[in-house]
């Protein structure tokens, strides 16, 4: 039997109602946003909107917050969504590149400063320790909540939540030896590689 996703009409006849609106907006703090999630997660509770807008296409994103569960759900609900001028519709956050910096809160990191090392499972899962420069005890959380943000950009949600099941975030030690690690910058590419030959220890 199919699986039996639910009715997301009533998300997409508010967001019909409401478009124009989101498209003027100028960042996430706003009423017509709150408004769109609240509906959305009426729906499925696990379920975001991320949006760009004030373009002459702007686009919106049912994502799935990295929880592979709901993947189906996402693409269920933009499956089920309609046409609306001057907007395109995506299924779970696309992979854009990896950024140049990172953020959280007041906390930023210059990715190409950053070197990884991976951490291998007993299932060939794959792990990364990233190493940040001058990175504070009490900095290590807003880093690792930085690096996750950078890591789903430059991946994409659904690679990032499948091939990637742990994040480790250590301060570099003044006697680093960059020559056995990878610049993060290059993780991508290195995914690729490891995917190549069959997963497993690098």
């Amino acid at each position: 039997m199919p699986p039996c996703f639910p009715d997301f009409e009533a998300f997409w006849s508010l967001f019909r109602e409401r478009a124009m609106t989101l498209a003027r907006a100028t960042s996430a703090n706003c009423g017509v946003y709150d408004e769109l999630l609240e509906k959305l997660q009426e729906i499925d509770p696990g379920l975001f909107i991320e949006f760009s807008a004030g373009r002459p296409d702007c686009e919106l994103i049912i994502s799935a917050d990295g929880d592979q569960k709901l993947f189906p759900a996402a693409r269920a609900a933009v499956a089920q969504a309609p046409r609306i001028d001057g907007w395109t519709i995506h299924a779970l956050k696309p992979r854009l590149g990896m950024p140049r910096t990172a953020s959280w809160e007041r906390f930023r990191v210059v990715i190409d400063e950053l070197f990884f090392e991976t951490i291998q499972f007993a299932d060939s899962a794959l792990g990364v320790r990233i190493f940040v420069p001058n990175l504070q005890a009490a900095n290590v959380p807003a880093a690792h909540h930085a690096l996750v943000r950078a890591l789903d950009h430059a991946l994409g949600e659904e690679r990032f939540a499948l091939s990637v099941v742990g994040i480790e975030v250590l301060p570099m030690p003044a006697d680093f030896d960059p020559e056995p690690r990878i610049p993060l910058r290059d993780l991508e590419r290195f995914m690729d590689w490891r995917d190549k030959r069959g997963g497993g220890d690098a």
